[in-house]
C-alpha cells in the first residue's frame, strides 16, 4: 500500500479516518477462511512440498459482509502488467495499494488466455490478502 503521512492526506483535502475505522472494524469482524484447497508444487531440483490454501471465491465470500456492514468495497482490476487493489468507503474515500505483479506460471501448460487468467486470480488473492493483512494459506518454510 502506498501509505501517506498525514501531511500528505490534509494535502488531499479528504478525511480518512472513516475509512481507516471501518477497515479496522471490517477486520475485527472477519471470520477465518477455510484453506479448502491444495497445492502441489513440484521443485526444479527435484521433489515437491504441498499446502494448503483458500481461494479467491472464498476469501470474497468470508470479508464481503463485514466490509459491506462497515461501509467498504473492494475493487481489483489488472494495469500494466500487475493487479490494482483500491478499497473504496462509504463516505467517498479510497486508498489504492501498491501493485502486485501478474506472474504466468509458464510451467503449467496451459493456453495463454488460460494461464493469464490463473495468474491474474493468484495475484488478485495475495494482493487482497496482503492489503488486508489476513492469511489464506499455510506458510512454507525452509
Amino acid at each position: 500500500m502506498s501509505i501517506l503521512n498525514k501531511s500528505e492526506m490534509a494535502a488531499r483535502g479528504q478525511d480518512f479516518a472513516p475509512l481507516f475505522a471501518a477497515m479496522a472494524s471490517a477486520k475485527a469482524e472477519f471470520p477465518e477462511i477455510p484453506r479448502n484447497r491444495t497445492a502441489t508444487v513440484r521443485m526444479s531440483k527435484g521433489g515437491s512440498y504441498s499446502y494448503s490454501y483458500a481461494d479467491l471465491a472464498d476469501v470474497f465470500k468470508a470479508i464481503t459482509p463485514a466490509l459491506s456492514a462497515n461501509g467498504l468495497a473492494i475493487w481489483q482490476a489488472p494495469r500494466n502488467g500487475d493487479i490494482i487493489t483500491i478499497v473504496t468507503h462509504s463516505s467517498g474515500v479510497m486508498v489504492e495499494a501498491d501493485p502486485w505483479p501478474i506472474k504466468p506460471m509458464p510451467s503449467r501448460n496451459l493456453e495463454d488466455a488460460q494461464q493469464y487468467q490463473s495468474a491474474v486470480q493468484v495475484a488478485k488473492r495475495y494482493a487482497l490478502t496482503s492489503y488486508l493483512g489476513i492469511t489464506t494459506e499455510e506458510t512454507v518454510e525452509g
